[in-house]
């Protein structure tokens, strides 16, 4: 994420965003993330400054603060999109057989058993 100058946290508040389609509470967004952060505030604050999200107090309860993605943030999500395509491409382009897939399986279903242990 750091060649599109995000950080992880601050990708996974663009997702959520997106996912929402319209305005959400902060507090929405917090409950949704990943990895919880006591600093969603000062991660929102940098994506505002960086013209990726709005954000806009309730009318009717001013403690509530909603946000949503802007049209930037939208296009910066699309291009991890597609730059996620490409890679993604890229590694089925060197398909395993059936056995080797097999194979795979069997060796991450070893190291997940053994990190359970």
């Amino acid at each position: 994420m750091a060649e599109f100058g995000l950080s992880m946290a601050q990708f996974n508040i663009l997702r959520i965003l997106r996912g929402a389609g319209g305005s959400i509470a902060v507090n929405t967004v917090k409950e949704r993330m990943i990895e919880k952060s006591p600093n969603t505030t000062r991660l929102m604050d940098k994506l505002i400054a960086k013209g990726l999200i709005s954000r806009e107090r309730c009318s009717e309860d001013r403690r509530v603060v909603y946000v949503k993605i802007a049209k930037p943030g939208l296009e910066i999500l699309t291009e991890i999109d597609v730059k996620h395509e490409e890679e993604n491409s890229n590694f089925i382009k060197a398909p395993l057989t059936d056995d080797e897939a097999n194979m795979l399986s069997d060796l991450l279903d070893k190291m997940r058993d053994s990190a359970r242990d």
